[in-house]
This record gives structure tokens, C-alpha cells and sequence, in this order.
């Protein structure tokens, strides 16, 4: 998709409320799927380095370091017959409760 506000391709532009939202659903992620905790601990390296160039840091390689290594905008592929753990399946069910109790 495309940028309506600069026509670049989303992929290329960081905002810092969809990559700490993005951030955070990867590490919630990543806590039933051992496999997906490298690429959130990445995540949130570019979270961090984002935030202290937004914050003044004149720091700009390291934010592009860690782009370089962090995944963006990449949808998580489940393959067929995924197995979910016991853990995950816990998870979904704390936040199942979790979101009754709000309600």
C-alpha cells in the first residue's frame, strides 16, 4: 500500500504509534512461538532507537541499523496444521477473559 500523505510506499515510512503497536502484538506473539521471539526482540530494538531519534537523538545509523535487521510489515504466515501449545492457548484465553472483564 501507499502513503496518503507522502505516496511512498508504506514499507519505507516508520511511525512510531504502528511500530510500538506492531511491537507489542509480535512480543505477545512471540511468548507461545519460541520461533518468533528473535524477530520481536528486533522489533522492539527499532521501537527503542526510533523512539530516541524522535526524542532528539542525532543518532540516524542506529535506527537504520535496526531496520536493517527488524521485519516490517510482514504478515505472519500459519502454515497448515499449526499446532497451538498449551502456553499460546492460554494466552488467547487470558485475553479472552481479560477483555470480559472490561466489558
Amino acid at each position: 500500500s501507499v502513503s496518503l500523505e507522502s505516496g511512498q510506499p508504506d514499507q519505507t515510512l516508520l511511525h512510531f504509534g504502528k511500530l510500538s503497536h506492531d511491537a507489542a502484538q509480535l512480543a505477545r506473539l512471540a511468548k507461545g512461538v519460541a520461533s518468533l521471539q528473535a524477530a520481536a526482540s528486533q522489533l522492539e530494538k527499532l521501537k527503542e532507537a526510533y523512539g530516541r531519534l524522535l526524542a532528539g537523538s542525532r543518532n540516524r545509523a542506529e535506527v537504520v541499523e535496526a531496520a536493517t535487521d527488524a521485519r516490517l510489515n510482514r504478515a505472519l504466515h500459519v502454515p497448515e496444521g499449526f499446532d497451538l501449545t498449551e502456553s499460546w492457548a492460554g494466552l488467547l484465553a487470558g485475553s479472552a477473559s481479560t477483555m470480559t472483564e472490561k466489558l
